[in-house]
């Protein structure tokens, strides 16, 4: 196998999921990762606040 076909692969694999994740989010918007990713951000934050 050479690094063509992998990288071939590899794209074609994210042009994909990239369009599935954005057809998801557009038409059912889902809730439970909006929160999600709200939650772990504030995380992130609030982190980054207090360590210094």
């Amino acid at each position: 196998m050479t690094w063509q076909s992998v990288l071939t692969g590899y794209g074609c694999g994210l042009t994909f999921g990239f369009g599935i994740v954005y057809l998801i989010y557009l038409f059912e918007r889902p809730r439970w990762f909006i929160n999600s990713f709200e939650t772990i951000t504030h995380e992130m934050i609030y982190i980054v606040q207090f360590s210094h």
